[in-house]
């Protein structure tokens, strides 16, 4: 499945968010800090982004399988994160079937070591 227009990590897209995902034994990995652009109220990165990044991550551990769509998402927010605040966002697969895979992420604050948020997802496998 072509990402190369995706709202997170799209190359081609200008208004991407720019997210770049490497793998650390079989888990997916991103560094990322949003800009104040990305904020809901005032020094706060709105919800919805991190979700955002979070269910991207997941994808990516998914997508190592093959293509996948996300049925499933729940997310917890444990701290709050500011502007330009640099996170680690890790995901990987819990549990997987032929046809699914259950998936978890978080997002830590580097500055401090705090779970930001954390996420769980079930991804469903699709024909390419």
């Amino acid at each position: 499945m072509d990402s190369s227009y995706c709202f997170v990590c799209g190359p081609k897209n200008p208004k991407s968010l720019g997210f770049k995902v490497f793998f650390e034994n079989g888990i997916a990995k991103a560094y990322y800090s949003f800009a104040p652009e990305y904020q809901g109220w005032k020094e706060v990165i709105h919800g919805g982004l991190i979700a955002t990044v979070l269910d991207e991550i997941m994808a990516y551990a998914v997508g190592q399988i093959g293509p996948a769509l996300t049925t499933h998402l729940n997310v917890t927010f444990r701290s709050v994160l500011h502007p330009n605040e640099k996170v680690l966002i890790t995901g990987w697969i819990e549990e997987q079937t032929r046809r699914k895979a259950k998936t978890r992420a978080e997002m830590q604050r580097l500055s401090d070591n705090k779970l930001i948020a954390s996420a769980e997802g079930v991804s469903l496998f699709v024909k390419p």
